[in-house]
């Protein structure tokens, strides 16, 4: 999970409770696929770090809820993983 890299306790804690909060949201208005649970999790905790380092006094809980619905995680792709594959 993206929140190993967070060493202060007060940081975690509300980083903590924002996803919590996300989650339970997002599940409310439309359920995850339960194969896809842990992968959306993992984005999950990725879009609040990111939003949470842009501007960690920003509303983190409907920021995150708005990048999840759009379906980005707001990450710099890897190198060599934005080649297309040679079919």
């Amino acid at each position: 999970m993206p929140f190993r890299s967070i060493a202060e306790p007060e940081d975690l804690a509300r980083l903590t409770a924002t996803f919590d909060t996300v989650w339970a949201i997002l599940e409310e208005q439309r359920p995850v696929d339960p194969l896809s649970v842990a992968a959306e999790r993992e984005r999950l905790g990725h879009i609040i770090v990111t939003l949470w380092r842009a501007d960690p006094d920003c509303d983190l809980v409907t920021k995150a809820v708005q990048q999840f619905r759009v379906g980005g995680v707001l990450l710099t792709p890897l190198p060599g993983l934005t080649k297309p594959l040679d079919l």
